[in-house]
């Protein structure tokens, strides 16, 4: 017979790792980071007929982040991942970061879900509560990692660097010193021959 100790209990044992159920690749849980579906601002589907609005965006040289060229945030040199706040990044950008508020804020709706969850299974299907306990227990968990990574700095109303403006192009007449090659040209005789040959066909 075995006897446990009640008071000392042994720590629950965890696998390190599981396999993904789609490409079956090891998946270390220490790994792992919080990942938010999100719905952005998308139409309907184009249909034959029908416009279809495009965004020109622009990656700067060896940054990941394609944002919209006419965003209003621009980031600095030194910032490779926006914050979630910054303009257009949650429908741009693939990775953000998030602030101590913003991810308490998003886990309390993740606890909420998984009650809602609880509930609906409990009283629809007569489920025991024991998985979304333990995914209640890992969220909360990531809950106290969390807590004292403290609020962003305040974000610059104006971009850290102005983009040079260009000089506008203007038009002058050509003098009479510049080369040949400056000057309207006129038919030559090669041109007239093409035009022949093609009038000729």
């Amino acid at each position: 017979m075995h006897s446990t100790d009640e008071t000392n209990p042994l720590p629950e044992k965890r696998a390190r790792w599981k396999k993904c159920p789609i490409c079956w690749d090891s998946v270390f849980i220490s790994e792992t980071k919080p990942v938010r579906w999100y719905t952005g601002q998308e139409g309907p589907p184009p249909r034959e007929g029908e416009d279809v609005v495009l965004r020109l965006v622009m990656r700067q040289p060896g940054s990941t982040l394609a944002l919209p060229r006419d965003g209003a945030d621009v980031l600095g040199k030194s910032e490779d991942i926006p914050w979630y706040f910054a303009a257009e990044v949650t429908d741009y950008a693939r990775i953000m970061k998030g602030s101590e508020s913003y991810m308490m804020e998003q886990f309390d709706h993740e606890i909420a879900a998984l009650q809602r969850q609880e509930s609906e299974d409990e009283l629809m299907f007569g489920e025991e509560p024991q998985w979304t306990r333990k995914a209640m227990n890992a969220v909360n968990e990531a809950k106290e990692k969390v807590r004292g990574i403290g609020d962003p700095p305040a974000m610059p109303k104006q971009p850290t660097e102005k983009k040079p403006k260009r000089q506008p192009i203007q038009f002058t007449s050509v003098n009479e010193d510049a080369p040949e090659i400056h000057m309207p040209q006129k038919k030559n005789q090669y041109h007239q021959i093409l035009e022949i040959c093609t009038n000729d066909i």
